[in-house]
């Protein structure tokens, strides 16, 4: 499970994101339970690629917090929070181009996928990921 801080630090940013108000919302209920799941199904990835694949491993957590770094500024120095959206759209983008180029004969598509989901998550739920919400 999820602790609540971590929920919460997810739910604030996908509202920021999609341009909410209130919680209420059943589209950013549905979101924020997809993304909790990554967060988790993460963590289990990175821990099973640190026992089994240690090399892999390494290489994966390097790009993922050098990118980390990228994605914080990126986000903090974004002024318009009616470029939210794009902003974040243009990170999932981004960040799966670099783990395709890195990890192409490694990973399989979906696997790449999930990956970039994975850690898009951990982003959020870490506040690596910040959105102006206002």
């Amino acid at each position: 499970m999820c602790d609540s801080e971590k929920v919460a630090h997810i739910r604030r940013k996908i509202k920021a994101v999609m341009q909410l108000e209130n919680d209420s919302n059943e589209d950013l209920k549905t979101v924020v339970d997809i993304y909790i799941s990554y967060y988790i199904s993460g963590i289990e990835i990175m821990n099973r690629l640190r026992a089994h694949f240690p090399e892999i491993y390494e290489d994966v957590y390097k790009l993922e917090q050098s990118y980390k770094k990228e994605v914080t500024i990126k986000t903090l120095t974004n002024t318009n929070r009616s470029m939210n959206k794009e902003l974040f759209d243009n990170i999932l983008n981004e960040f799966q181009a670099k783990l395709e180029k890195d990890f192409s004969g490694i990973f399989t598509v979906a696997s790449i996928g999930e990956l970039k989901q994975d850690m898009i998550a951990s982003w959020l739920a870490d506040c690596s990921m910040e959105f102006r919400s206002a």
